[in-house]
């Protein structure tokens, strides 16, 4: 049998339940997805400074809109939304997860306020939590053990383009129409994808979970929490791993709400005097700055 056909032996010990087609399929899909999780979530560090002065807000809210909001309900989230997607069907997941964080970003183009804006970003949160979890599940599963790394990594080019076009488009978008409008125009494509995901994208496990039956003779149980953790804690290399990516996104999460806000104020002459050489709004040029910057 091919390839193609379904299923070559994976190192990881089981066969490939998907056909190369869906495998590409799959990918550029999940990559398109991912592009639009950063999209969704770098948007607002450009509008920082726009929304601060339209709802006359501290930048000390915009710390709270920007981080704690986000980031307390994305972090916890992402355990037991992965623990779903270890027995639910993946792609419903993640289609879902999607529909909930684009409804939410377009929704905080209607924010009147400062709670109500809090509470759509943590509707972001809540949402994005629900989409790597299942995204890297299905990738191990459609992939064998020795491509897994590339094809995770193709997966992870969604955060350097996520962040140019969410930088640049939201400058851009904000310059144009506005603030409010960069927030819809971000979030109403994200819906078209998680309906494309919802009923297009390949789910895998039940043929896995037939063909295990038929050759074992029984289930499989998954391991328990508890379980999962012990060995994790008996892995230096993973902790290490960890607590360096805990590091990394408090510096990175911390000062990027700030970057554009910083330039606005303490360069604004000057950005002004380059974009209107440039014939673009002062945050539009902003933007093409920083969206190069953080994608490099």
């Amino acid at each position: 049998m091919t390839d193609s056909a379904i299923a070559r032996p994976a190192a990881a010990g089981g066969p490939m339940f998907v056909t190369d087609a869906q495998r590409r399929y799959a990918m550029w899909l999940l990559l398109l997805i991912y592009i639009f999780n950063f999209i969704d979530r770098q948007v607002v560090n450009i509008l920082a400074e726009p929304i601060k002065h339209d709802l006359q807000i501290t930048d000390t809210q915009i710390g709270l809109m920007t981080g704690l909001a986000f980031a307390i309900f994305y972090t916890v989230l992402g355990i037991p939304i992965a623990r779903i997607a270890d027995r639910s069907h993946r792609p419903r997941i993640i289609a879902v997860a999607l529909a909930v964080w684009s409804g939410f970003t377009a929704l905080s183009g209607v924010a009147q306020n400062f709670t109500q804006l809090v509470l759509c970003r943590i509707g972001v949160g809540v949402g994005e939590a629900g989409c790597t979890p299942p995204a890297h599940s299905l990738i191990s599963d459609m992939y064998p053990k020795e491509k897994r790394a590339s094809a995770l990594a193709f997966y992870s080019l969604g955060v350097p383009i996520g962040a140019v076009v969410g930088t640049i488009a939201g400058g851009t978008l904000a310059d144009a129409f506005g603030w409010r409008w960069a927030f819809v125009v971000c979030g109403l494509p994200g819906l078209v994808l998680a309906a494309l995901a919802f009923f297009t994208l390949a789910e895998p496990r039940a043929r896995q979970v037939a063909t295990t039956l038929k050759t074992a003779g029984a289930a499989v149980n998954s391991a328990t929490v508890g379980e999962v953790l012990k060995l994790l804690w008996s892995k230096k290399t993973f902790w290490f791993i960890a607590f360096a990516a805990a590091i990394k996104a408090f510096i990175g999460y911390g000062h990027a709400p700030f970057t554009a806000s910083f330039f606005l104020r303490t360069h604004g002459a000057e950005i002004k005097v380059m974009a209107d050489a440039l014939g673009m709004g002062p945050l539009g040029f902003l933007s093409v700055f920083l969206g190069l910057i953080a994608g490099i």
